[in-house]
């Protein structure tokens, strides 16, 4: 690892750490009283709504490491990129017309995948495949916390 890594190192660990902020602060609130007249369902809705920013986000990473290539792009990677977000945002619609638990499950799977993605990349450095793997069991963590609480 070349010294521009080290120092990416410990500055996307830290950021990753802030990303899963959101999603365990979501999940807790689904155990406490709603704040505010927010309801539990809609805590769920926003829970799954930036669950899938995040895959939305780590999609397009993927994207952008394919289409770099000095070689032809692979649709098939290409494509597989952009399915975390679109399972996600189908999880925000089941939250919404099925109730929270549904979006969480669907949310969970979409993690899920990408972190087997993740960690058997070659085309990732191997220390970036585990920060979003970490990500992605964070995130899989807060959405049981979450059905367990709704």
């Amino acid at each position: 690892m070349d010294s521009t890594q080290q120092r990416a190192r410990p500055i996307a660990g830290l950021i990753a750490a802030i990303v899963l902020l959101p999603l365990l602060g979501g999940a807790l609130a689904m155990w406490i009283s709603p704040p505010m007249g927010v309801s539990q369902s809609e805590i769920g809705l926003m829970l799954c709504g930036y669950a899938a920013v995040i895959l939305a986000f780590l999609g397009g990473v993927r994207w952008g490491v394919e289409i770099s290539r000095r070689d032809a792009p692979r649709s098939a990677i290409m494509l597989f990129s952009a399915l975390p977000p679109l399972i996600a945002l189908c999880g925000a619609a089941a939250a919404m017309l099925l109730g929270p638990r549904w979006g969480f499950v669907m949310v969970i799977a979409a993690f899920a995948i990408l972190a087997a993605w993740d960690m058997r990349s070659q085309a990732l450095p191997g220390w970036i495949g585990w920060l979003r793997t970490g990500i992605s069991v964070g995130a899989v963590l807060s959405m049981l916390v979450a059905i367990v609480g709704s």
